[in-house]
């Protein structure tokens, strides 16, 4: 994203998830700029970047569908592995809005979405499979734990 863009985006966004969450209003405005010239929701992004640190096993990326593609898919395939566990995702939408979904395995993790420090919970659905409308495009990353509150293992971030 260039360095112009940065701020412009964030105007006011709101979305749900299919579990009814309603993600935040931006405090930050697109006239909003520290005097450094740095905006100021860049910022708040870069401290929060410290306190979203994961604690946790991470799941890497092993497969991205957009990579060496010329033009965007209509659905991103995504692919997150670490010894414990696998991810399948895949990413919709156009727009603003995206919907994220997929499957975990083992099956009974229960699977809840970040975005700028903001956690969406959902019960994970049968199978191991889980979703989520209406979620804002940017960097986000998956949160996945166990039902005895051991620490949840991480996927990487990424773009939707």
């Amino acid at each position: 994203m260039p360095l112009e863009r940065i701020g412009r985006g964030a105007e006011s966004w709101r979305g749900e998830v299919s579990t009814g969450h309603r993600w935040p209003r931006s405090v930050a405005g697109a006239d909003s700029v520290q005097s450094d010239g740095v905006p100021d929701e860049v910022v708040a992004r870069a401290k929060a970047a410290f306190t979203s640190r994961a604690t946790g096993p991470l799941a890497a990326l092993t497969f991205d569908s957009t990579l060496d593609r010329d033009e965007p898919l209509p659905v991103r395939r995504l692919r997150f592995a670490s010894a414990s566990l696998s991810v399948d995702a895949l990413v919709e939408g156009r727009g603003p809005w995206r919907t994220v979904r997929g499957r975990v395995e083992p099956e009974g993790l229960s699977v809840q979405l970040e975005r700028d420090s903001v956690v969406a919970p959902l019960a994970t659905e049968s199978g191991g499979h889980f979703r989520f409308d209406g979620v804002p495009s940017g960097l986000i990353r998956l949160r996945l734990s166990e039902v005895d509150g051991s620490d949840p293992s991480y996927t990487e971030w990424f773009q939707v």
